[in-house]
C-alpha cells in the first residue's frame, strides 16, 4: 500500500504539471504557430502526460495486487479459491505488462514521439488505443477480483443476514468495475482544448476522442477566454 501510495502521489503531481504546461494534442497548424516557450511547455507537459499515464497504471495494479494478497490469505483453507487467486493474480500480471509494454513499444513508436511538437500519429497525442485496451484489461480483471470473496462468505457459519451484509460490503468492487471508462476518462492523458477557450479544458471536461481539437487561439497556453459574437449588420 505505501508503494501505492507512492505512485497516486506521482499521479497526483503529474496531473498539475500537465494542467500547467498541457500537451502535444493541438492542432498541427496551432503547434506550428507556437513560440519556442511555449513548444518547451507543451514537449514538458507531453512527456509529463506520458509519466502520469505509467503512475496510473502502477497505482491501479498495485491496488489489485494487494487485494490478491488479502484473497490469498483468507483462502488459506479454501484450496480451490487459493488456486483461483493465484489464476486471476497471473491474468493481472499478464495484463499488466502488456497494457504497459503496449503503451511504451506499440501504440506510438517510438517512444519519444509521445511528446513530439507537433506530433506525427495521433495516437501518440490522444492515447485512444491505449485507453480501450487498458480498460478491458482493468475491467475484466476488477469482475475476476469481485467473484473471490462470495464463495468464502457463504460457505462461513455466520448468519444470513450478516452474510447479505458482508456480501453487499465485498459487492462494493462491482462499482468500481463500473465507473472505469469515467475514471480512466478522468485520470486519462487528453487535455482537450475547447473551441472557444484557448486553455486546455481541465481533466473533468476530457471526451474520448481520436481527432485533434480545433482551436481558434494560435497558443494553447494563453489565459485569455475567446467568447463566440454575434455579427451585427
Amino acid at each position: 500500500m505505501v508503494f501505492a501510495a507512492a505512485n497516486f502521489t506521482g499521479v497526483m503531481v503529474s496531473v498539475n504539471a500537465v494542467a500547467v504546461n498541457g500537451s502535444s494534442y493541438m492542432d498541427p497548424e496551432v503547434a506550428a504557430a507556437l513560440t519556442p516557450e511555449e513548444k518547451e511547455h507543451a514537449v514538458f507537459g507531453s512527456i509529463m502526460t506520458f509519466v502520469l499515464e505509467i503512475f496510473t497504471l502502477t497505482c491501479i495494479w498495485t491496488i489489485k495486487a494487494c487485494l490478491l494478497i488479502l484473497y490469498y490469505r483468507l483462502t488459506a483453507s479454501l484450496r480451490k479459491q487459493q488456486i483461483a487467486v493465484l489464476c486471476i493474480g497471473g491474468y493481472c500480471v499478464v495484463g499488466y505488462i502488456l497494457v504497459v509494454a503496449l503503451l511504451v513499444g506499440y501504440w506510438c513508436a517510438p517512444t519519444y514521439e509521445y511528446w513530439a511538437v507537433p506530433y506525427n500519429n495521433s495516437q501518440c497525442a490522444t492515447y485512444y488505443n491505449h485507453m480501450i485496451f487498458a480498460t478491458a484489461w482493468n475491467i475484466s480483471s476488477d469482475l475476476m477480483l469481485l467473484a473471490i470473496p462470495f464463495p468464502i462468505v457463504f460457505k462461513t457459519q455466520l448468519p444470513l443476514k450478516r452474510k447479505i451484509g458482508l456480501c453487499c460490503v465485498l459487492g462494493l468492487g462491482a462499482l468500481n468495475a463500473s465507473h472505469h471508462p469515467p475514471r480512466d476518462a478522468l485520470h486519462s492523458p487528453l487535455i482537450l482544448s475547447s473551441p472557444r477557450r484557448s486553455v486546455p479544458l481541465p481533466l473533468h471536461h476530457v471526451v474520448l476522442t481520436d481527432d485533434p481539437p480545433r482551436c481558434r487561439s494560435s497558443s494553447p497556453f494563453s489565459i485569455a477566454t475567446s467568447t463566440s459574437t454575434t455579427p451585427t449588420t
